[in-house]
């Protein structure tokens, strides 16, 4: 899988179990020999020695007092400065097997696909205490074995997402009226369905998600209700005022 295709991981750390998770997907990801671009944006640069850790991976920091992570910019930055035509948008504290990776870089080069995540709709949440054993050894056999229910009761779309760059800019990309967290990943795969591309989930496997303490430093009330809005308007659009929509709103933000 050499150079086939980008990780991008966009963060901002808030506490050290964050920067743990951080660690581990990093190590994680390391044998994929592939480009690892990690912005941070935050008030402060601290994650800059993990360039020497990792020969792979570039840093990019990003000064951002803002009170909320605007995410979805974020994403759009690293995607215009990704190589590759394939592009992972990876969560800092997301797990998905090496065999699940290939499938989905094998699926989306031969196909005409637009996104695709690396599991099958699945995300299982580590507790604390398994979260702390697999930092440790990161052995992903063991945590298959345990029986660890879903997160959501609900095929997920979130974490973790496979995009083909040129296919996905073609709609907009993402949405940066979408700030923080919220129904952003939700609007990402209804946008897409929308305007007819086609969005997938493999069939087997699960994605993991490592423990961590909820922190609502980066996160609004007021703007999570406005995304809600957003997000209903969205939701009732056909192809034509999604496009419509995508040329006002989204306006050639990768170019």
């Amino acid at each position: 899988m050499e150079k086939t295709f980008t990780i991008i991981i966009p963060v901002r750390m808030d506490n050290d179990e964050r920067r743990r998770n951080l660690e581990t997907v990093l190590r994680w990801i390391a044998p994929l020999n592939v480009p690892v671009l990690l912005l941070e944006a935050d008030a402060q640069s601290e994650l800059g020695f993990y360039k020497e850790k990792f020969p792979n991976l570039e840093y990019i920091f990003v000064y951002d007092e803002n009170k909320v992570f605007h995410r979805t910019k974020y994403i759009n930055v690293l995607l215009r400065k990704a190589k590759t035509e394939i592009v992972a948008v990876w969560d800092a504290d997301i797990i998905v097997s090496y065999l699940q990776i290939r499938e989905t870089v094998e699926a989306l080069s031969g196909g005409n696909g637009t996104i695709m995540y690396p599991y099958d709709g699945i995300v299982r949440m580590l507790p604390a205490d398994k979260s702390d054993i697999f930092r440790d050894d990161l052995n992903l056999h063991a945590v298959e074995r345990l029986s660890l229910p879903p997160l959501l009761g609900r095929r997920s779309c979130g974490g973790i997402y496979f995009v083909n760059k040129t296919r996905y800019f073609s709609i907009g990309g993402e949405n940066e009226n979408y700030i923080g967290w919220g129904p952003e990943d939700a609007e990402r795969l209804r946008r897409a369905l929308i305007m007819g591309h086609r969005v997938e989930w493999l069939s087997t496997g699960s994605a993991y998600h490592l423990y961590h303490a909820t922190s609502s430093s980066n996160f609004l009330t007021s703007a999570l209700t406005e995304m809600r809005k957003e997000f209903i308007r969205e939701c009732s659009m056909d192809r034509e005022e999604m496009q419509q929509y995508i040329n006002s709103e989204m306006p050639f933000r990768w170019a």
